[in-house]
């Protein structure tokens, strides 16, 4: 009779799903009711139940911008155990199912939910959710530092190398169509905002699809660009 009231008062709880895989239960801590946990090879519903096993780790690098599955896939690692600067990535479907090659490395967010760069041998280009490649890999860099024009993702610049002497990079801008709309042959590239945002101690400008954008190029010309009007020299 004891032994069964000892059982009635046990307050022992079952292990949850992501601890009997050896996961420390703290993780799921701040994951949101309803939300799940993207962790190695594996997610978690909010309160640690295996929603799904890989046979590859999922890339959190980039968890604020690039956030796994919220547009229905993530990158995954080739091979976790090596250097970050030495694994590669692909792009996978939420069942499974490996969309692209592996790349070298991938841009920090995506393009209106579509579209990301990824970098091969040196070089970068745009792929879109699908694994489809949209651009040729021709970018020295596609940046989502201090120059990003904004914070939702409509515009992104792009940059190659110059072979003018004294100048380093030319620049081009990459939209959410998918498309160059500005070939990188420009000295500057600037947007006019009244949104303005700050990250890392940087000031970013918030860019709407009425905005208007400014180029410049070597030779001194201006040119103006807009979503719904395309390029015209000012």
């Amino acid at each position: 009779m004891c032994g069964d009231q000892d059982d009635i008062y046990d307050d022992h709880e079952e292990l949850s799903e992501l601890e009997t895989l050896g996961f420390d239960p703290k993780i799921i801590n701040f994951v949101n009711p309803g939300g799940w946990l993207c962790y190695e090879n594996c997610i978690f519903d909010f309160r640690g139940r295996l929603v799904r096993k890989y046979d590859f780790h999922i890339d959190n690098s980039c968890i604020i911008t690039n956030k796994s599955f919220d547009n229905g896939v993530a990158f995954v690692i080739n091979d976790p155990t090596k250097a970050h600067d030495d694994r590669k990535y692909a792009l996978m479907d939420f069942y499974g199912n490996i969309l692209t090659d592996f790349f070298d490395g991938t841009g920090e967010g995506w393009i209106d939910n579509t579209y990301i760069s990824v970098e091969r041998n040196g070089k970068w280009g745009y792929i879109d959710k699908s694994g489809r490649q949209v651009t040729d890999f021709r970018f020295d860099w596609c940046g989502m530092d201090y120059e990003w024009i904004n914070q939702s993702s409509i515009y992104e610049i792009v940059r190659i190398e110059s072979k003018r002497e004294g100048i380093h990079l030319e620049l081009g801008l990459f939209t959410f169509k998918g498309t160059l709309a500005l070939e990188p042959i420009y000295k500057e590239i600037e947007i006019k905002s009244k949104y303005y945002s700050f990250e890392n101690g940087r000031e970013r400008t918030d860019a709407l699809l009425n905005d208007v954008i400014f180029a410049s190029d070597f030779d001194g010309n201006k040119f103006r660009w807009m979503h719904h009007h395309g390029l015209e020299q000012i």
